[in-house]
């Protein structure tokens, strides 16, 4: 949908697609892991999204991918330059930056990181949380 059109029914629909595709990842045996990349910037987001998997058996690891507001700004002033977003998009993501710090999760800050030092970062916490 382009644009995001934010209402209550689109919203809905948001979460029955991602409950529907998590639940289809996570019931699959052929999978040991289910990375799940989504902006979600208050917990009431994680507990729709969990009461609808309940009756599963799976073990949760929260991370929240951060960065500074200057490096967000940057990220998305480039986007917002090739039109794949509005230039709103920078005020709304930097007010949901500074939510993050309010997550019941693991953090780590991408502000300086490549692709790789994330994803080392992120299997570093994996590896830490299973012990």
């Amino acid at each position: 949908m382009n644009p995001f059109i934010a209402n209550e029914e689109n919203r809905k629909m948001v979460e029955g697609n991602i409950i529907y595709m998590l639940r289809s990842f996570l019931s699959n045996s052929s999978f040991e892991y289910v990375i799940f990349d989504w902006a979600m910037d208050r917990e009431e987001i994680f507990e729709i999204i969990l009461r609808e998997l309940k009756d599963l058996d799976f073990e949760l690891y929260k991370i929240a991918l951060t960065c500074s507001e200057d490096c967000l700004y940057e990220r998305i002033k480039s986007d917002v330059n090739t039109n794949i977003r509005g230039e709103d998009s920078i005020e709304k993501s930097v007010e949901r930056l500074r939510r993050y710090d309010e997550l019941n999760t693991e953090k780590i800050d991408t502000t300086s990181l490549s692709i790789r030092e994330v994803v080392d970062a992120v299997k570093n916490i994996l590896s830490v949380l299973e012990e």
